[in-house]
């Protein structure tokens, strides 16, 4: 409970508390949040003002509804938006940024959290290694795109362009993986269109576990369970309670209790030949069909696991705002509207 009165605080800053005199609802804000102490940073340009005024480590910034432009990062933050699609029956908008790029500084690595966000183009995780990213409940528009050796690197509930690794072309052999590695990535419960180019040998080691997801494929060997894979694997993966729309020599693959020979209009309720999320622009609920249940016992797909696929944030949201000062100008009537999503 304090800390859901400490976010609310933060969050009715943003709402324009702070300057009585003027409405400041329909102006995109950013709240930096150090300790006990907030600021509030107001325009396009707010978010890139908040990370510059943030500490190395541990502050959290909370961004309103609205247009905000992207940056690199190189501080451990934690960045919270109202959510990827917003949500109509609160009457709120998205939280939309640039593309984001988070790279080391020096021996630092950086350790951010990202929350309903939809990021314009790509989040990269760049620099030499960089470890403990999480992206929860984000749409990225291009690629969730690991340019560095990266460490606990976690996606969930999330809506991703793919999920890829640096990579060079050869006119021989085409897009090949570079020497990069990706240990203990998690992509869970996400709607992607592939993950793809993370090495797994002997020499570099990497770790690729995929559960309750929706993807076109993989081109690498990586651990794919409870999953709907609208396309094919690399020889070596392993694959249990997944959807496929071919079948596996499973003399090539570890299998285990997977679904063969679905073609995706049998796979979702809906009825659409495909597994993208939108469906004319709109989008779609992706429940799978009654007999699909993975090797834990729930449905496949995104809305089974321990992370059920959910568009809203987690954190309390403004749903209605008005500051009326007296006359005197002494005083405040403050009339807040606020709900916590997961309590609903």
């Amino acid at each position: 409970m304090k800390r859901f009165f400490m976010m609310l605080a933060a969050i009715v800053a943003v709402a324009g508390i702070a300057t009585a005199q003027t409405e400041q609802s329909d102006i995109v804000s950013a709240t930096l949040q150090h300790g006990d102490e907030t600021t509030v940073f107001y325009g396009q340009n707010a978010l890139r003002s908040a990370y510059e005024a943030a500490a190395d480590a541990g502050d959290v910034i909370r961004l309103s509804a609205g247009y905000f432009d992207g940056l690199t990062i190189q501080k451990q933050v934690s960045i919270y938006g109202v959510g990827f699609e917003g949500d109509a029956e609160a009457g709120l908008a998205a939280t939309r940024t640039g593309a984001i790029t988070v790279s080391q500084s020096g021996e630092k690595t950086n350790g951010c959290y990202f929350e309903g966000l939809r990021i314009e183009g790509n989040l990269e995780v760049a620099g030499t290694l960089t470890k403990d990213i999480t992206v929860v409940k984000c749409r990225i528009t291009n690629r969730l795109y690991l340019t560095a050796n990266v460490e606990n690197v976690t996606a969930r509930q999330c809506v991703i362009g793919e999920v890829l690794s640096r990579y060079y072309y050869s006119s021989w052999s085409g897009y090949q993986p570079s020497d990069g590695y990706a240990k203990n990535l998690q992509v869970l419960n996400c709607i992607t269109g592939g993950v793809n180019h993370f090495v797994t040998s002997e020499d570099i080691p990497s770790t690729v576990y995929i559960d309750h997801c929706i993807l076109t494929g993989c081109n690498q060997s990586y651990t794919l369970t409870n999953s709907v894979v609208n396309g094919g694997i690399a020889v070596g993966s392993t694959a249990k309670g997944c959807v496929f729309p071919g079948t596996l020599d499973e003399t090539k693959y570890t299998a285990e209790g997977n679904f063969y020979n679905r073609a995706m209009s049998t796979v979702f309720t809906d009825g659409v030949n495909n597994s993208g999320y939108e469906v004319d622009g709109a989008p779609r609920d992706l429940i799978v069909a009654d007999d699909l249940i993975g090797i834990d016992g729930q449905p496949i797909g995104v809305h089974g696991g321990n992370y059920k696929f959910n568009k809203i944030a987690n954190v309390p949201r403004i749903l209605s705002f008005d500051a009326t000062p007296s006359e005197d100008g002494k005083k405040v009537t403050l009339n807040l509207k606020a709900d916590v999503p997961n309590a609903r």
